[in-house]
């Protein structure tokens, strides 16, 4: 009787110890890090997630969403007030000349350049550029009031006004020159200009009265050989 209350004993404490070393490896298990735990975790350091980024949109829901679609090359004038997006997406020339236009768009980028062999963006008189404040998820490809694709060429003798409400004021995944013309960023929630390969300025003038990011930023080349 004694051998077996002993047992009984040494039994209960090898279980106490048991259930004592599960507890602690319990509380000490590493949980795993996930897609979403990344997302939140990016959300709370108020970066962009690898999620949000990778959103894709067809051409064909872009161009569905414009007020304003632009096909064919050679040389296009808008001269009025347009409310909502212009959609280039051509693979010719195209001489866009903006003539004291207004074009300002609640929901997306004022201007968004899906496709353009060669784009020159031609300023007479005095015209603004406004985009939202947030974007429909058919324009969650653009980065700014004005967003190209390709590469862009700004000239002409009169002035353009942009207002950067999503992100940058001006913006282009390849390369933005300035030739000339009067530019001026009234604000941007990053940065004024902003191009992936290239920003060239040879004339004309640029300021920028505010921008929280950068007033010019380049991932590659920045040449500035002329203008003020």
């Amino acid at each position: 009787e004694l051998f077996f209350m002993s047992n009984k004993r040494f039994l209960i404490c090898v279980f106490s110890l048991l259930a004592v070393f599960a507890l602690v490896l319990t509380s000490c298990a590493v949980t795993p890090v996930t897609e979403q735990s990344k997302e939140q975790s990016a959300q709370q350091n108020g970066t962009e997630s690898a999620l949000e980024s990778e959103v894709s949109v067809s051409p064909e829901e872009v161009l569905a969403s414009a007020a304003l679609t632009i096909e064919n090359g050679g040389e296009k004038l808008i001269d009025k007030e347009i409310s909502g997006t212009v959609v280039i997406n051509t693979k010719e020339s195209l001489t866009l000349v903006l003539k004291n236009a207004t074009v300002k768009s609640d929901n997306g980028p004022a201007i968004y350049v899906l496709n353009s062999k060669d784009l020159t963006i031609k300023l007479e008189g005095n015209s603004t550029l406004t985009d939202g404040a947030s974007y429909a998820t058919a324009f969650a490809g653009a980065k700014g009031a004005l967003f190209s694709e390709d590469d862009l060429l700004i000239s002409g003798s009169g002035s353009l006004t942009v207002t950067g409400n999503y992100a940058h004021g001006l913006v282009c995944d390849d390369g933005i020159t300035v030739e000339s013309g009067e530019i001026t960023v009234v604000s941007a929630v990053k940065d004024a200009v902003h191009a992936n390969d290239l920003v060239k300025i040879s004339g004309g003038s640029l300021t920028v009265q505010q921008a929280s990011g950068d007033g010019i930023h380049c991932e590659a080349n920045v040449e500035i050989s002329g203008g003020k």
